[in-house]
């Protein structure tokens, strides 16, 4: 009796732990399905989100795609209606041969130009020495080019002969004399020679034109430079020469021998000049002594 009670407890304890742990199980599936549809509706607001963003992706892109093919096609209706009528402008403008205005006065290249159905603009005024003031001396286009009516022709037009005023030249040296004039854009001329008891010798006298007058570009312009005084000589080398030689030099210049003072030297011959005084190149009035150095051996 006691086993078959102890048999009956321990099928009740059995079925009682079955019971707890399907009951267990199921709460366990029933927990998985609840992280499911969690789970589910998780994904399903992201794919919507993503379908949301697509579609508006979509409509970005159709938008920009939209204004593009706006642009392309209004561009290609302005270019089309524009070419339409400069097309028709140019061909209903008549073709001209341009006049040679060249040489003409201002006001009567404005004639011809007007008669053409031509407009000018004057862009360059210069010094022309061909070529008097308010005369055409360039046009672009040149003449004889064919050119539609109303177009503009560019001048250039003389402003005369460039006045230049002459510098002063009195007392320069020639060299100086050649450079004041090339940088005034005038030309040195004629020179000519004469004595003078104020100016010293190799310096400009006079000059003609003389200062300050107009002349034109490239003009000349004469000086007289300046021999020195008339009693004024510059003396000669006499080295080397003879005692004979050197005199007949001197006097032939109006001077006279003064000293003669002899010094052996065996370098040269008896009787060669080998020193003076003055010296070579010295300004010496007429009728001054000249000392003579010669060899004596």
């Amino acid at each position: 009796m006691d086993e078959r009670k102890k048999h009956i407890d321990d099928l009740r304890e059995f079925y009682k732990n079955k019971n707890e742990k399907n009951n267990s199980l199921f709460k366990k599936f029933a927990e998985n399905e609840e992280q499911d549809d969690e789970n589910n509706n998780i994904n399903d607001n992201f794919f919507a989100k993503v379908k949301i963003i697509n579609k508006s992706l979509v409509t970005y892109y159709k938008y920009i795609i939209a204004t593009f093919l706006f642009f392309i096609i209004g561009y290609v209706i302005i270019m089309s209606i524009d070419s339409l009528i400069v097309k028709d402008l140019v061909h209903s403008r008549a073709t001209i041969s341009v006049p040679n205005i060249i040489g003409k006065k201002l006001g009567q290249a404005q004639l011809l130009l007007n008669d053409k159905n031509l407009k000018y603009e004057v862009i360059k005024i210069q010094f022309d020495l061909k070529h008097e003031k308010g005369t055409v001396i360039r046009q672009i286009p040149s003449p004889g080019r064919l050119i539609k009516e109303n177009r503009m022709i560019y001048l250039t037009v003389s402003e005369g002969i460039e006045e230049i005023t002459t510098p002063k030249l009195l007392n320069l040296s020639v060299r100086q004399a050649r450079v004041e004039l090339v940088n005034s854009g005038l030309v040195l001329g004629n020179i000519s020679e004469s004595n003078s008891d104020n100016i010293e010798a190799g310096l400009i006298i006079s000059q003609n034109p003389p200062k300050n007058t107009k002349l034109r570009y490239n003009d000349k312009v004469n000086i007289v430079v300046s021999k020195g005084s008339e009693n004024q000589l510059i003396l000669p080398d006499f080295k080397t020469m003879t005692i004979e030689e050197a005199r007949e030099i001197i006097e032939s210049m109006g001077l006279k021998v003064g000293s003669i003072i002899t010094i052996e030297d065996e370098t040269f011959q008896n009787g060669t000049v080998i020193g003076q005084f003055p010296l070579p190149g010295e300004v010496v009035i007429k009728s001054s002594y000249i000392d003579l150095e010669i060899v004596s051996n």
